[in-house]
């Protein structure tokens, strides 16, 4: 299967809100540093959260989010990533997730339905 482009997940972004999984320890991840110790993190991105910061770039995503009421910068890599998902144009959820865990850039592949 092919890899998300940087287009689809602008297209999925444009439906609502994407989730992304990933490693938080990871020293190129900017989120807060009670996140860091866990094994893995789930954060929601879109274009709707506000200050409307969100950045979707060849690096990974990144966006001021909301954590207990307090707002920090969060980007992930997409290095960083294990998988994220949202809804397509047809209401379908559509799941992006690493080939393999390695260090390198995971490929990531399209889901329809979001089951592998």
């Amino acid at each position: 299967m092919k890899r998300m482009t940087l287009e689809q997940v602008d297209s999925l972004l444009d439906n609502g809100i994407i989730q992304v999984e990933f490693n938080p320890s990871r020293d190129d991840v900017e989120i807060p540093d009670n996140l860091r110790n866990k094994d893995v993190c789930y954060v929601n991105f879109s274009y709707n959260y506000w200050p409307h910061d969100l950045l979707v770039d060849e690096d990974g995503i990144g966006s001021t989010l909301s954590f207990k009421g307090d707002n920090h910068w969060c980007f992930i890599p997409w290095e960083a990533m294990f998988s994220m998902w949202g809804f397509n144009d047809a209401g379908e959820r559509v799941v992006a997730v690493a080939e393999e865990p390695k260090k390198e850039r995971p490929k990531l592949r399209l889901i329809k339905g979001g089951k592998a």
